[in-house]
């Protein structure tokens, strides 16, 4: 067996180490083209539309699974849901659902209570308005 026989040419691992660092390096800061502003503009825009659709999809989804609950109660028991999701869900969620029940007499009574002093200084204090 010769003597060199396993050992490793330093001289060519290290030119092969220096080959491929070199093909790893990222461009100079010259050679990237950052996007322009009106083309970052428009991806916000597009993210900020796509996260709203989102969101209101969330929100619809929401309310019908709350109305849906809430069909089987008797009037006076969604009235009561109804005020309980004023405070946990908010206003703008309660009366959404409040619509979607087709129940004219839930919603009057709904907006009965909102319009009440008690009940609007109450969501007030609680950050709800």
């Amino acid at each position: 067996m010769p003597e060199d026989y396993g050992k490793i040419d330093q001289e060519k691992l290290r030119a092969r180490v220096m080959e491929l660092y070199k093909a790893k390096q990222t461009p100079e800061k010259s050679e990237v083209q950052r996007p322009s502003l009106q083309e970052r503009e428009k991806v916000k825009e597009e993210l900020s539309q796509t996260s709203q659709q989102q969101k209101a999809s969330d929100v619809a989804a929401m309310v019908g699974d709350l109305a849906t609950s809430l069909r089987d109660l008797d009037e006076e028991e969604q009235l009561g849901q109804l005020i309980e999701m004023l405070f946990l869900k908010g206003p703008a969620i309660a009366i959404r659902v409040a619509e979607s029940l087709n129940k004219p007499d839930i919603l009057d009574a709904l907006h009965d209570l909102l319009a009440s002093d008690n009940l609007y200084f109450r969501l007030i204090k609680e950050n709800k308005l």
